[in-house]
């Protein structure tokens, strides 16, 4: 169960970051950050396993719906 929580609290801190990151590198054009986090995250989307592309859909909502 801590394995859990401890990669829920990774992932939450990388997601903030990266909302950051991407928002002052690409402005908030809905349709730039959805292209560029597609890009960014497709390495994960085609080869990670189910809960890390299950991460990065969320991330790629999250961001967008932010």
């Amino acid at each position: 169960m801590s394995e859990k929580i401890s990669l829920h609290a990774r992932v939450s801190v990388i997601e903030t970051l990266l909302q950051d990151r991407l928002k002052k590198q690409f402005g908030s054009s809905r349709e730039g950050l959805e292209t560029n986090l597609s890009v960014f995250l497709k390495p994960l989307l085609d080869n990670g396993t189910e809960e890390e592309k299950e991460a990065a859909k969320a991330f790629i909502s999250a961001t967008l719906a932010f």
